[in-house]
Formats: structure tokens, sequence, C-alpha cells
């Protein structure tokens, strides 16, 4: 079953990404206004994470959508008839790109996830 890795993904994304968030808020909230220097660096790498996951994903759709048109384009020169499935079946090929796109926040959660699992809520000052 083609989708069966997307939703896997989707999956441990409504797991992970829940625990995360939970988490980060609640250091949040007990930083107030005294963050420790392990908040501080916490607080700045969730945004750079996902400004640098963001920029993988699209990253990973485009070249997803590239190589589908590259497989649909050479098919078609080479007299092949295969370029059809391609067209005939676009919910696997969007599947395909959606699971790209959804690899790097996949990969960044479940390790956030268990991170942060290992981590106290309050970091030592």
């Amino acid at each position: 079953m083609p989708h069966t890795k997307t939703f896997r993904q989707l999956g441990d994304l409504s797991i992970d990404a829940p625990f995360v968030i939970g988490h980060r808020l609640t250091r949040f909230a007990l930083a107030a206004h005294q963050p420790s220097e392990q908040d501080r660096e916490e607080f700045l790498g969730m945004v750079l994470e996902k400004q640098l996951a963001m920029t993988e994903s699209w990253l990973a759709m485009w070249a997803e959508i590239v190589s589908v048109q590259q497989t649909m384009w050479l098919a078609w020169l080479g007299g092949s008839s295969s370029w059809w499935h391609t067209l005939a079946t676009p919910h696997l090929t969007a599947n395909r790109v959606l699971y790209e796109g959804l690899a790097p926040y996949h990969q960044k959660a479940g390790a956030n996830a268990r991170r942060l699992a290992r981590t106290p809520l309050l970091a030592e000052k």
C-alpha cells in the first residue's frame, strides 16, 4: 500500500508535535522573565529548526516534482506509454511529494520529542 509510509509519518507527527509544543510552552511559562542560558538556546534553536525544516521540505517536494516531470518527459520522448500511468494516478504522485515534504518535519519532531523527554522542564540557572 503506497500511502502507508505517509500515514505513519502523520501518525508520528500527531504524537510527537503536541508533546514538543507542550514541553516548550511549559518551559516558556516557567522561564518567565528570567530564562536560563539553556532556555535561551532551546528557544533560539526552536526558531531556527523550523526555518531549516521548511526549507528542506520545499526543496524535497520540488526535487520529487522535478523527478516525476523528468520521468514523464523521458518516457514520452522515448515513445513509451508509461507516462500515461503517472497522469492516470495523480494520487500516487501527490503522495510521494507529500511524503518527501513531511520527512524533515517528521525527523525533527521525532528527534525533539526524544531529546525533550530526557530534558527537565526546569533548567538549571
